[in-house]
């Protein structure tokens, strides 16, 4: 499939190109080819005016850069006069007639005879005849044939420039393609597989529970087991529409103030209980009065999985410690807590849907809270990272005031 969008778009790129390469060249050559009949036209105008004189070239406004002749007829349009320089023949008195009958019948005040390769221009004289200036078209047609053959190899290799171009630039176009679709296999593959395990939980304590000779007892054991793990799978499930919908930018969020000294002081509460039964401390530095522009229901998921996140990878008996300060025009939110140290390929892949830097511990995690924590930030138009230093990993979130 990607390898199909990318000759569609070389395909797509090139065509316009070339019509448009080709839309240059032919207006190029059409206003070339166009001054060059202004320029002839204007000189062969100032010869029609006063006619070519043989004994004084030299100083002679009309005289033309190209061999040209000069035939001046009556009102019936017999030629009663003759002018030109040598490179004519002008003793062919039919073929002059017939060059001026062919003018008259034309028409037109200039124009070219492409049988004989003249350009004319005729003007009326004031006694009724008329003057036609004929001018030698063969060096416009020699120029505008070699203005032709310079424009097809140079049309090649600009075509040829530009195929390699936009052969890199759809590589570089399709790479995040690519890469997306690989995360979407990739999210797919991992989905599958945290679904497989409770719903194999479920299957066999269901089969157990209508199995013969089960004691209630044993029932109840089994209907348990059952209610947790969907309880576990719904979590999941709701977990994967949320980033589902944040990817889609359907999160509805109603923007307002927000004090997030108060938000963030309220979301500690029903954790300390929680640390205190893990054998945690709890500690926090909140600065009051930061105020930021947000949707209350949504960024109090944001410390509140950075904290449930803290319990299950702290070292036991250590402190997690948050902090909330504003910096510049932020407001600045940090946990952390002591554990084993991050590796930098870690701390690039933490955010990543379903990763879990040690999957033995964290029962009951799916490794969605991070990626959840991000796109809410995201929304937001902040940023959240993390560092690790000394054996203390922090969690920071970046917020505009």
């Amino acid at each position: 499939m990607l390898k199909r969008l990318r000759i569609k778009f070389v395909a797509i790129m090139m065509s316009i190109f070339t019509v448009m390469l080709v839309l240059i060249f032919a207006l190029i050559l059409h206003f070339t080819h166009q001054s060059y009949i202004d320029s002839s036209i204007e000189q062969m105008r100032s010869v029609a005016m006063e006619p070519f004189v043989p004994d004084r070239p030299d100083g002679h406004r009309g005289f033309l850069p190209f061999p040209h002749f000069v035939l001046t007829a009556d009102r019936t349009g017999k030629i009663i006069g003759r002018s030109g320089v040598e490179y004519f023949d002008l003793s062919d008195t039919a073929l002059l007639q017939q060059l001026m009958d062919t003018v008259h019948d034309s028409a037109r005040p200039d124009g070219i005879i492409y049988e004989s390769r003249l350009r004319f221009l005729m003007v009326q004289l004031p006694n009724g005849g008329t003057r036609v200036v004929f001018m030698d078209a063969g060096q416009e047609f020699e120029a505008i044939s070699k203005l032709l053959s310079m424009f097809f190899p140079i049309g090649l290799a600009a075509l040829a420039v530009f195929w390699g171009i936009s052969v890199f630039i759809a590589r570089l176009i399709v790479k995040p393609v690519d890469r997306a679709w690989e995360q979407q296999r990739q999210f797919v593959a991992d989905a599958s597989h945290e679904l497989k395990t409770p719903l194999a939980v479920i299957t066999t304590n269901a089969e157990l529970l209508n199995s013969p000779g089960c004691s209630p007892e044993e029932k109840a054991g089994f209907s348990e087991n059952v209610l947790t793990t969907a309880r576990h799978m719904r979590q999941l499930v709701e977990n994967l529409l949320e980033l589902a919908r944040a990817d889609n930018g359907a999160l509805q969020l109603n923007m307002g103030k927000l004090e997030l000294s108060e938000m963030v002081t309220d979301v500690l509460l029903p954790f300390e209980p929680l640390y205190f039964e893990n054998g945690l401390t709890l500690e926090s530095s909140i600065e009051s009065g930061i105020v930021v522009k947000a949707c209350e229901e949504y960024l109090r998921q944001v410390p509140e999985i950075l904290l449930d996140n803290a319990i299950k990878y702290s070292s036991p008996g250590s402190t997690v410690f948050l902090k909330l300060e504003k910096h510049g025009g932020y407001a600045l939110l940090s946990v952390a807590n002591e554990g084993p140290s991050l590796s930098a390929e870690e701390l690039e892949n933490i955010f990543k849907r379903f990763y879990r830097v040690d999957k033995t511990r964290g029962g009951g995690s799916y490794g969605l809270g991070l990626p959840i924590a991000e796109s809410i930030v995201t929304e937001h138009k902040g940023k959240i990272w993390a560092e690790s230093v000394n054996g203390v990993n922090t969690f920071k979130v970046k917020l505009p005031m």
